[in-house]
């Protein structure tokens, strides 16, 4: 799941996932999650939606703060990774991969 589609799920279904959230009873729903978004129950793509926009998150602030650490290739890499994962989910741990495994280690001065 990409986190635009995450968001434009959540934002669709509000309603729904505030009720849900709040532990309101759902009309149409007998309490066993028969209703689904992209396939998930309600609890679950919530679960997974907050997880998918966290990663995405995660991946920009590492890309940010090692920016300047980052071989030319990882830069290009990471950036690739951060808009594809916006768009197709992939891209996201990709990025995280490449941005802690090729960031320059730095010598600590004693």
């Amino acid at each position: 799941m990409s986190v635009k589609t995450a968001v434009k799920e959540w934002y669709e279904n509000k309603p729904l996932i505030d009720a849900y959230l709040r532990g309101e009873l759902i009309e149409g729903i007998d309490g066993k999650e028969t209703t689904k978004i992209l396939g998930y129950g309600i609890g679950i793509f919530v679960i997974v939606a907050l997880v998918v926009v966290a990663l995405w998150f995660w991946a920009l602030y590492a890309t940010i703060k090692f920016w300047k650490l980052l071989p030319t290739w990882a830069k290009v890499i990471a950036v690739i990774g951060l808009l594809s994962g916006w768009m197709y989910g992939v891209g996201t741990l990709i990025t995280l991969i490449v941005v802690y495994a090729s960031k320059k280690r730095t010598m600590l001065s004693w």
